[in-house]
């Protein structure tokens, strides 16, 4: 047996296993609400700039309070995009909409009923793209979603926006990233 603690199974040869009668098994759905809490405290990481003002303390350069030395945007107001509106990306906008966010999402197969049970705006790929503060990332890793995020899409995004991807790499082009 081979089990992985993940929703996703793509790092793991299933061919292989079969062909040698090793059963293969994963987790889909006990990681949902941790996913979805990760992407809002990378939202929070990269908005309250913590990296920085924790090396900053560490390495002993606090010598008086400036209150405006780390500070960043709010959340609240903020448009979040969500890509993949499943189990992960609906809490995601749960969580978002807590925060006085305007979500919107879209996904290929993003059925209007859906986005509406959620409270969100589904709009298209270029839509969300071009309007939110923050794209968060939340689909399989399939043909149709290898490469999903290209350069094109990445120069369609506000040149202060911030891109989450909690779902497998390979759904942004790596090399049009860089």
């Amino acid at each position: 047996v081979i089990a992985t603690y993940s929703v996703g199974f793509d790092h793991i040869d299933t061919v292989a296993a079969t062909k040698h009668g090793v059963y293969v098994a994963n987790t889909p759905g006990d990681l949902t609400e941790s996913v979805a809490e990760f992407t809002i405290a990378l939202m929070m990481a990269v908005t309250k700039n913590i990296t920085a003002s924790d090396t900053f303390c560490r390495e002993k350069k606090f010598k008086y309070w400036e209150p405006m030395n780390f500070i960043g945007p709010k959340l609240k107001g903020k448009t979040l995009g969500i890509i993949g509106l499943g189990k992960i990306g609906s809490q995601v906008a749960k969580i978002g909409i807590a925060f006085g966010m305007n979500v919107i999402a879209w996904s290929e197969n993003l059925r209007l009923s859906v986005a509406k049970d959620n409270q969100v705006l589904a709009v298209t790929k270029e839509e969300i793209l071009e309007k939110s503060d923050f794209i968060t990332i939340h689909t399989v890793l399939s043909d149709r979603t290898k490469n999903l995020i290209t350069k094109k899409d990445l120069e369609l995004m506000k040149g202060t926006a911030f891109l989450i991807n909690t779902s497998r790499g390979s759904v942004v082009n790596e090399f049009d990233l860089v």
